[in-house]
């Protein structure tokens, strides 16, 4: 598995489950759907296997910086499904902009990587 998260299919039986429990008991769920920028670019100029350690790389920061009652799972390509339960909407924006906002302090620290244009 080359995020480490889950795939698509699991991560939309996670949201009917919270969708479920959200009806159930009234409490919240946030949802938002994930895009890394530029991915295509970093695939087309660095190869394939850039573009799997940028993909490695986000999953591991998500995995760190989220909490463990938050899902994400890749579903498909570079785009991601995030599942916040039981937050407020302002709550949700606040760790959007906070993974946003460090994925890219990240990425510079993974620019230290030699790698070479094809």
């Amino acid at each position: 598995m080359l995020t480490g998260l889950p795939n698509r299919r699991y991560i939309l039986e996670i949201l009917d489950e919270r969708l479920r429990d959200h009806k159930h008991e009234g409490s919240s769920l946030c949802a938002a759907l994930i895009d890394i920028d530029w991915f295509k670019s970093i695939n087309d100029r660095y190869g394939h296997e850039v573009g799997d350690a940028v993909l490695q790389h986000f999953s591991a920061v998500c995995r760190e910086r989220l909490d463990p009652e938050t899902s994400i799972g890749r579903t498909g390509g570079e785009e991601f499904l995030l599942l916040l339960p039981s937050v407020s909407l302002e709550a949700a924006v606040r760790t959007l902009r906070h993974l946003r906002t460090d994925f890219p302090l990240e990425q510079r620290r993974f620019r230290r990587i030699h790698i070479r244009p094809r």
